[in-house]
This record gives structure tokens, sequence and C-alpha cells, in this order.
């Protein structure tokens, strides 16, 4: 990395913390290692043989959904050599992911992880972008973003020939179609002025991208891999890896491969889901006959597949199925296993009261571990969600499209749902499971609230596990005679009503749930006002600050609540704004 003088440094590092954002690596690091001999041959390939020698030009990597493009292009970016023939290549990538946050699904996502690369390897080819920063940083008083439009102009004009004076760029770009048909179009056409700037440097730019064969369409100059017309080893080399640690007879073997093969239609995903049923079945004593039998019977387009798989479950486990896939769809993060587990068992949809946290916990139907949860996922999902770095996710973004456009619909016996009523019905239930958590915990937050205020002399802002103040418990049991204790007394300090607890959750949940008007009114004025106070100030709105509170994150509940606040606070003219990084 270049280096830089200490003044120069800190407006580079202060710009640069604009630029990053938590989850610019995460789907790259999600994304499935190759199995072991799979994927070399994209390596070997004649037209990426051809794009690498150039050392220039676009590669497209196109496939059906499933076939395997996000695990080629990772083993494409790890394995790649220097592009440029001198040998001096800045590689960067970024992996869209479709069910991710806003900016891993956008083309600010995309500009701002390309330029922050660049800028780690080579400060001085962004200088001109962390000018801009200086400049918007010291004549606005409040916060700001970078806009995607900005980024691109800079990239293009300022930040590529800057960098191809120092150094050859090649960029590989995972799953393009999954920022939408819109923006996929016009980010190929970014690709092409890229390269087209590039032509008379001292360097040269390559792109390699993948996609479904649709939405784009591919410029003249664009080279292109298609996936399923090269992956059938792969597949058969990864079939035989799975098979064999069940299946010892060579002729049983055979049987299996050839049929979950010839079904597969050289889409990978099809064969990891068929794989585990299939080694059930050999486990519990099915012939390879019969065995033969059930996978002709697996539709081979994948959304027929989860149709199957759907309908199976909406048998078995209905509204448990649902309950799960909400989760995942609509929780403002990746749960893991425990959190997935407290949500689970808090079910908004049973009709059941069980009052007391001790007596939900109790319960018959209760998931007591996190082994269990683990189990119970790969059931209540019928392996169409996995555990990956710890949290739960879907499989693909086709199992999304697919809950979305049929899934929800066929677990609730209907025809078809819209998108609307999926999603308000979804908020709807969870934020019920959250009140019932909450209501489950009262008693033992009475006794917290209890002890709390026989501290007088402690500070005020003090807090218990949770992260909940005197201040928030007082407000949530309508304590007025504790309130104004609070804020009258000198003792303590002054109360902050921008706190916020272990969740992220602030004084406005507690209002909302305390059902009591006169609270709720006085809490929703005295926050608005100290939000536009600090503002004012230069801290950013409400929701920046508690971007930037250490140690601060969202509950599994934490949209949900404010879904149900934003009804009940209605009157009020009070918009709360849902949290998106």
């Amino acid at each position: 990395m270049e280096h830089l003088v200490a003044s120069d440094k800190l407006d580079f590092d202060g710009c640069m913390s604009t630029l990053f954002f938590p989850e610019m690596n995460a789907r790259g690091a999600d994304v499935e290692t190759a199995a072991a001999g799979t994927c070399r041959w994209i390596l070997e390939h004649p037209t990426y043989l051809q794009w690498h020698a150039n050392g220039q030009g676009l590669l497209w990597v196109k496939g059906k959904p499933g076939c395997g493009k996000s695990t080629l292009m990772k083993h494409v970016i790890k394995n790649s050599s220097d592009i440029h023939p001198d040998g001096a290549t800045l590689k960067i990538c970024f992996y869209f992911h479709g069910r991710g946050t806003d900016l891993q699904r956008s083309p600010l996502g995309l500009f701002r992880a390309l330029v922050h690369q660049i800028g780690q390897a080579y400060p001085r080819a962004v200088s001109s972008i962390v000018n801009h920063y200086k400049k918007m940083d010291e004549s606005l008083a409040g916060p700001w973003s970078w806009r995607p439009q900005d980024l691109e102009d800079f990239f293009v004009s300022d930040v590529l020939p800057a960098l191809l004076r120092r150094s050859g760029l090649c960029i590989f770009i995972d799953a393009l179609d999954e920022c939408g048909e819109k923006e996929a179009r016009r980010l190929v056409q970014f690709f092409t002025r890229i390269y087209d700037t590039s032509a008379s440097s001292s360097y040269r730019v390559s792109i390699c991208f993948s996609c479904r064969h649709y939405p784009i369409i591919a410029p003249d100059n664009c080279e292109q891999v298609v996936v399923e017309s090269a992956n059938d080893k792969d597949i058969a080399r990864y079939i035989d890896q799975e098979l064999t640690r069940v299946v010892t007879s060579p002729e049983d073997l055979e049987a299996l491969r050839q049929k979950v093969e010839e079904q597969a239609r050289q889409v990978f995903l099809w064969v990891v889901l068929v794989i585990p049923q299939v080694v059930w079945k050999y486990n519990e004593g099915s012939t390879v006959e019969e065995i033969v039998d059930y996978i002709d019977k697996i539709p081979p387009q994948l959304h027929n597949l989860y149709a199957n798989l759907i309908t199976e479950l909406k048998e078995k486990s209905a509204l448990k199925s649902k309950q799960l896939f909400q989760w995942i769809c609509f929780g403002t993060e990746n749960l893991p296993v425990d959190r997935l587990r407290d949500a689970l068992n808090f079910d908004g949809e049973a009709g059941i009261q069980r009052g007391a946290y001790e007596n939900w916990l109790s319960a018959s139907d209760t998931i007591r571990s996190n082994d269990q949860m683990v189990k119970k996922l790969r059931v209540l999902s019928a392996g169409l969600a996995e555990i990956s770095n710890g949290v739960v996710q879907l499989v693909h973004q086709t199992v999304q499209d697919f809950l979305f456009e049929k899934g929800f619909a066929m677990l609730d016996g209907v025809e078809q749902l819209s998108l609307t009523e999926i999603t308000g019905a979804s908020h709807h239930r969870l934020a019920k499971s959250c009140l019932l958590y909450f209501a489950s915990i009262e008693k033992g937050i009475r006794g917290e609230l209890s002890d709390l205020l026989k501290q007088k002399d402690s500070p005020k802002n003090s807090s218990n596990y949770q992260g909940e103040t005197a201040l928030m418990l007082a407000v949530l049991y309508s304590r007025a005679e504790v309130i104004k204790f609070l804020l009258e007394s000198p003792i303590g300090g002054a109360v902050d009503w921008l706190v916020v607890n272990r969740w992220g959750q602030n004084l406005l949940v507690y209002a909302e749930s305390a059902k009591n008007d006169s609270v709720t009114r006085k809490v929703v004025a005295r926050v608005q006002k100290e939000a536009k106070l600090r503002s004012r100030a230069g801290f950013g709105s409400f929701n920046e600050d508690r971007r930037r509170r250490p140690g601060r994150v969202d509950s599994f509940f934490d949209a949900e609540l404010k879904t149900v606040m934003d009804k009940q606070l209605g009157k009020f003219r009070i918009t709360v704004k849902k949290k998106r990084s």
C-alpha cells in the first residue's frame, strides 16, 4: 500500500470509513467453497484462457439458476493468476446478494466496495473521492451519504485513469442479476464504459461477471462461458463424494449416480437438494430400484422441486414451517441458531397464552437446545434453509423467489397471495411473537425496575443486563411518579432520551408497549425534540446515532415491533423509519 503523510491519512481514513459497510465481504464468505476436484474446468476453458491471455475484455459466466455460478466465481477469484502480462494487476471483487441488505443488492454497494478496495491498495488513485469527502464533510452541518451516480462518475473520470498508470485492474462480480433487471442492464453498460476508457492506458481492465441467461443482453465485445454445458463432470464427482459415504456396492453407486445425473439436467443445486433424500432412503433400507423410482418422480425443474417440498411441509408442519420462513425472509438480519430458537418458541399465530417465560420453556413443543434447533431446521425447511457462518439463511435466491411467488400461498392453503399480503401478514405474526416474549418476562422486569429505583444515587442512565434504563421501564409500566422523579431529580445526571437497549430499541418501543396515550404522546414529543437537537448539532439522525454506538445491535424482533408501533402512533403523526444498513 502507498504511504500517505499524517494529515492526508486522516482524511483518507475518514473517507474510507464512509465507503465501508460491514456486509461488504459477507456474501463471498457465505458462498460454498468448491468441492474437492470441482470447478477446475473453467481455468482450462478455451474462452477463459483467451480472455486471460488478452489481459483485457469482458467475460460473462452465464447459467441456469442453481447451476453453481457463485461457487465457480469464488473458485476463479481465488485461483486466477495475474491477468496483465507484466504481472501488475489489482484484483477486486463484489458478490451481489438478493437476500441481503440494501447495499448488498444495489449499485451503490458495488461502487462503495470497489472504490474501497482500490483505495486500500492505491490510496492516491482515489484522491478525487477523498477531496469530495472533505468538501462535503466541511460544508454540510448534518449527515450526508454517497450517491451511486457520483461514485460511478468519479470511478470512470478519475479513479480508473489514476489507477491504470500504476497497475492493471481485474474486476470480478458475482450474481449480477440479483441487483434487479434494470440495474443489471445498466451495469453492463458501465462495464463497457470503463473497458472503453482503458483502451489508451498503459494498463488495461478485465471484467468477469456471472449472471443468469436473462435479464441482460451481452455487448458485442463480451465473451461467454455457459456453466451448464461444462459442469457435468463436477456434478458426477460431487455425487460420488456424497454417495460413497453410505453406498458400498459399485453397482448400486453407478445406478444411483446415472439416475441423479440424468434427472439433474446440469443444475448443481438440484443435486445438492436431492442427494440427502437419496442417502436417507438408502439408510432406511430402500432398495436401489425403489430409490431410482423415487428420483424419477422428482421434478427436474427447481421450482417444481420446491413445490413438491412445500407440499410435503404443508401436510406435516405448515404453521411452524411458515413461521420459520417468515423469520428468515422478513427478519432485519440473519439470525444465529440460538436466537432463531427463541423466535420460533414464541409463536405469534398459535393463539397460545402461556404467561410467564418459564411456562413457555416448559411447554411440550418448546425447542430446548441448539442441537434440537439444527435438527428442526432441516425438518421444517425440507432442506431449503441452511446454517452458514453461524446464521440461518435460505440455500439459494431461487428459494426466496419461489416462496414469494407461490410457496407462502401454498403453506396458507390458498391459490395466490400478493407480496403486500405476504409482507403484512408476516410482520403482523412476528410482531405478535415479540410482544408475547415481552409479556412473558414482564414480572422479572418489574422486579428489576424496583431494584434500579432503590439506587437513587446511581446514574440515571445506568441499565440492567438487557441495556434497559430506569426511564425505559418506568415508561413501559406508566409509572408517572417515577418518570417525574427521574426528570426532576438533580441526582444521577441528565436523562438520555435517545438511549437504546442492547438490541438497539429506543424509548418509543417502550412507550408503545405501555398502551398509555398520555405517556406515549409525551415520550414521542420529547424523543422527536432530542433527535432534532442532536441532528442540528451535527450528530446525525437518531438512526444514524444508533448505528454509531458500539455494542448496540438490533434484536430479532426490532423491525417487527416497529411495525406495530407505526400503527399505534399514527394518530400522533410520527413516522418511525425502518432501519436499513
